[in-house]
């Protein structure tokens, strides 16, 4: 199931069960919607699933961190992927503004501009100089 909290909010007034969806095991993947009801980056939609993890008692889990990502790759059949972090591998990575906290939460609370580096297929697409 590929959850995007925000669109489903504006559209439907509310969103998944995703207490009902963990309880019954179903694979869970966030993804943004399109821009008119939805954020227009997966860090907008984390925000929102972690508000409304927490409104569904908690159920938040780290999946936006390696080992999350690791097992939803081993979960659609992915496993070694490119975006795995393995050596020969390119990788997906983005970095953040911030050294001190638990790094979920400063993922969740980052703001676009805090985003000092992003990585695709192993290649730097956006980054702030270095000062």
């Amino acid at each position: 199931m590929v959850w995007s909290p925000l669109s489903n909010y504006l559209l439907y007034g509310g969103t998944a069960d995703i207490q009902a969806a963990a309880a019954s095991g179903i694979k869970m993947a966030l993804g943004s919607d399109w821009a008119p009801s939805g954020s227009k980056s997966l860090l907008g939609e984390l925000k929102v699933a972690y508000l409304a993890s927490q409104h569904a008692g908690s159920l938040f889990c780290r999946a936006a961190g390696a080992h999350g990502h690791h097992q939803r790759g081993r979960d659609i059949g992915m496993a070694g992927a490119p975006g795995f972090y393995r050596a020969g591998k390119l990788a997906d990575i983005i970095a953040i503004d911030g050294k001190a906290g638990d790094p979920y939460l400063q993922l969740i609370t980052a703001r676009d501009a805090a985003l000092t580096l992003v990585v695709i297929d192993g290649i730097p697409r956006v980054g702030q100089p270095i000062s």
